[in-house]
C-alpha cells in the first residue's frame, strides 16, 4: 500500500465481493454476512426493526427469560420467542374456554384451568418484523476500529446494507468524538462503494443522514470519505458539495458530468468535453489535492500502489 494510507485504518463497505482478494493480499480483514454482528439489545433492535413500545417490551422480556447463543440470526431469534410464548401461554381448560394471558404479568394466577389462549397481534407483528430483516446479532459485536475492515455485503439486501453501514458509521462518529483530551485516534478512510444506492439524490435511505453527518464533519475528526459511483448523477448533491478532491473516469452522459460539476467550485466547461472522452484507464484529477487538474493514467493491475 501507499506509505500515505498506511498510517490510517480502512474501512470498505462494498456491496459485492470485488474486495476480497485485496483484503488477502494485504492482510485486511474480511467480513461476509454471518461475520457482521449487530449488538443484541432490545431497544437497538426495536429501533431497525420499527418495533412499537409493546413489541420491545415482548422482547426485552424474552430476552431476560432466555439463554441465545453468542451470534444468533434474527430468524432464529424468532423462532425461539414464538416457542416461548408458546410455551408460557399454553394452559388448561376442561370446558374449552379460551383465555388470553398477560404476557408482562410477573405472575398469571388462574382461576380455572385454561387449555388454550388468544395470541396477542402484536405478539404476530413482532415475529414479522423480525423475520424481514435477516440480520446477525450478538453480545459481542463486531469492532469496527480496531483494524482494517472490508465489509463484503454482496450476499445481504439492500435494506439490510444500510443498517449496517449506518450502524457501523455511527460508532464511528460516537467514539471519535468522545475521544480523551491527549488520546489521538488513529486516522480512519472509510470507502463507499455505489454510494447512490445509499446517498441518493431524492428517496431517503436508512443510512444517508449518517453518510451526510460524515460528509460534513469527519474531515476535522480525522475521518477520511471516499465514495464510489458509476451514475453520479443519482448521487445526493449535498453529500457532492463536501468532496474536495474529485477523480473522474470516462462518463459518457453529459447529465452525469454536469450533476458532478453542478455543485463544485471547480467547473469548467471543458472538463465536461474531456470527461466525455477519456479513454479507458485515463483520469481527471480535479481539487485540492494539486494545483491544477491533472490527466493521469491508472495501472489497474497496482492500484493499491499508485
Amino acid at each position: 500500500m501507499s506509505r500515505h494510507i498506511k498510517d490510517r485504518n480502512i474501512i470498505i463497505f462494498s456491496p459485492t465481493d470485488e474486495y476480497n482478494e485485496v483484503g488477502k493480499k494485504y492482510g485486511i480483514q474480511v467480513l461476509s454476512k454471518q461475520d457482521i454482528l449487530l449488538p443484541l439489545k432490545p431497544d437497538f433492535m426495536g429501533s431497525i426493526y420499527n418495533l412499537t413500545l409493546q413489541e420491545e417490551m415482548l422482547l426485552k422480556k424474552f430476552m431476560t427469560k432466555v439463554s441465545l447463543k453468542e451470534k444468533i440470526f434474527s430468524g432464529e431469534i424468532a423462532n425461539q420467542l414464538k416457542d416461548w410464548v408458546a410455551q408460557g401461554s399454553i394452559v388448561s381448560n376442561k370446558k374449552g374456554k379460551t383465555k388470553q394471558i398477560n404476557l408482562f404479568a410477573s405472575e398469571e394466577i388462574l382461576s380455572e384451568e385454561w387449555e388454550e389462549i388468544k395470541i396477542p397481534n402484536y405478539v404476530n407483528t413482532t415475529l414479522h418484523k423480525l423475520q424481514s430483516k435477516p440480520l446477525y446479532f450478538s453480545n459481542k459485536p463486531m469492532k469496527v476500529l480496531e483494524n482494517s475492515l472490508i465489509l463484503d455485503m454482496s450476499e445481504i439486501e439492500q435494506e439490510v446494507q444500510e443498517i449496517i453501514i449506518r450502524y457501523t458509521l455511527h460508532n464511528i462518529l460516537e467514539k471519535y468524538r468522545s475521544k480523551k483530551e491527549g488520546v489521538a485516534r488513529p486516522k480512519l478512510l472509510v470507502v463507499i462503494e455505489e454510494v447512490h444506492n445509499f446517498a441518493p439524490t431524492i428517496q431517503t435511505t436508512f443510512c444517508k443522514d449518517k453518510i451526510i453527518q460524515i460528509a460534513r464533519e469527519g474531515r476535522k475528526l480525522g475521518i477520511n470519505l471516499c465514495l464510489l459511483s458509476q451514475r453520479p448523477r443519482h448521487f445526493d448533491q449535498t453529500v457532492l458539495s463536501q468532496c474536495s478532491n474529485l477523480f473522474l473516469f470516462h462518463i459518457p452522459h453529459p447529465d452525469d458530468v454536469n450533476h458532478v460539476f453542478s455543485v463544485s467550485p471547480f467547473y469548467s466547461g471543458n472538463y465536461v468535453e474531456l470527461v466525455q472522452r477519456l479513454d479507458v484507464g485515463k483520469c481527471l484529477i480535479v481539487g485540492n489535492v494539486f494545483r491544477y487538474p491533472i490527466v493521469c493514467s491508472v495501472s489497474f493491475e497496482n492500484t493499491m500502489n499508485v
